[in-house]
């Protein structure tokens, strides 16, 4: 993988050792305007929809992603376009050598890496998934032309904090020069926002939607903003029109017209969200991986009629798995396992809720669709990395 050498380094916010690495790199970050995307969950259905929406508006756009599910490549495209094998070599070493004298970890490896390719690609936009957080953020280096921020939960607390105040106001950190579209009301955002001389623009406030159809083929709504029109989502779930709309507002205010939002929109896709990967048995792959977005997976489960839903369930050991299965509350659990020390123990899982052990992830989803019957649903969740495995 790009960067591996890296990983040791784990997760360590802070600023300075991107802003010494860009500086070195000639500060390209600062020859596109760039669009942030912060949030606990719906950041990638978001960088996608963005990006789609400001690429039908005719837009050269860069979009950066984390973490990937297969190949590194899928963490940087441009026009929904990975960026290639050869392409990476030309910045991976320059930007190792970089690293080593900075002290950068992995992700802030990667995000300097988008940045300069973004930037030689002569992008028109780059619309960036925060890592973690914002505040502290290496994506946050950027003098961002608009700031968004999805649905904020309980996540990454021993970085973030453990209130929802201290995760909200570390996500409006991100909030340095722009206006901003969030989902949340929040005091937070909208005191970042006075600070700045700017304003926050909230989902059920300042802007809204109304369903008209949702199923296992896509949602259908009213979206009521600075102008208001039909919206449809090709991906699935009630929580995709929340998700499209915040695009929808965020490319309002970028100044694209409605055909655009409604074209982009409709046309945006990202793997491993509610995604039907056979029909027969029924198999949904979907990248829930904390208590919120557990949630929004259980919300949608009746969008597909079926009456047994079958978990295949792998999840990291710092996640409030407990809480996700007590929200889940799946009729049959298969445990399993990913390939890193961070993965909970699958026997743990069934210590707590019953159900099969099977360590290897491809080895459980086929006991699964082995054991489905026509009114079942099996559904694979609990972590990006378990996707990962089972798609590759």
């Amino acid at each position: 993988m790009v960067f591996d050498s890296l990983l040791r380094k784990g997760s360590r916010p802070g600023l300075e050792r991107i802003e010494k690495a860009m500086e070195i790199l000639g500060n390209p970050q600062d020859n596109f305007p760039v669009i942030l995307v912060a949030g606990t969950n719906g950041k990638g259905s978001v960088v996608s929809y963005i990006s789609s929406t400001l690429q039908e508006a005719g837009y050269r756009v860069g979009s950066y992603f984390s973490p990937h599910l297969v190949r590194w490549n899928e963490r940087i495209k441009i026009n929904g376009k990975e960026i290639s094998g050869e392409e990476i070599a030309k910045y991976e070493q320059r930007i190792l050598e970089i690293a080593n004298r900075t002290d950068l970890t992995e992700f802030e490896a990667s995000t300097a890496l988008a940045y300069a390719y973004f930037s030689d690609e002569n992008v028109d936009f780059a619309v960036m998934e925060v890592g973690m957080g914002g505040r502290l953020d290496a994506t946050n280096v950027a003098r961002e032309r608009l700031s968004v921020i999805t649905r904020i939960d309980f996540d990454h607390m021993e970085f973030l904090g453990d209130t929802l105040e201290k995760i909200a106001w570390e996500k409006a950190g991100i909030m340095k020069n722009s206006n901003a579209v969030v989902c949340n009301v929040h005091e937070v955002f909208d005191r970042k926002a006075r600070e700045i001389g700017k304003k926050a623009y909230a989902l059920g406030r300042d802007f809204t939607f109304e369903e008209r159809r949702a199923d296992e083929n896509g949602n259908e709504f009213l979206y009521k903003g600075k102008k208001e029109f039909e919206l449809r989502t090709g991906m699935i779930g009630r929580y995709q029109m929340e998700n499209a709309s915040i695009a929808a507002r965020a490319c309002e205010e970028l100044g694209v017209d409605e055909d655009a939002i409604a074209n982009g929109i409709e046309k945006a896709r990202i793997r491993g969200r509610l995604e039907i990967m056979q029909k027969n048995p029924l198999v949904i792959f979907d990248a829930a991986h904390n208590p919120n977005g557990a949630e929004s997976l259980r919300n949608s489960i009746p969008l597909f009629g079926k009456k047994r839903l079958i978990l295949v369930f792998g999840v990291m050991k710092d996640k409030d798995w407990v809480r996700m299965l007590n929200i889940l509350k799946p009729d049959v659990l298969i445990a399993t396992e990913v390939k890193t020390e961070r993965s909970e123990k699958a026997e743990n899982i069934v210590k707590v809720f019953g159900g099969k052990v099977v360590k290897e992830p491809r080895k459980a989803l086929e006991y699964a669709k082995s054991i489905a019957g026509e009114g079942d649903i099996v559904v694979a969740t609990g972590s990006i990395y378990m996707l990962g495995e089972l798609y590759g």
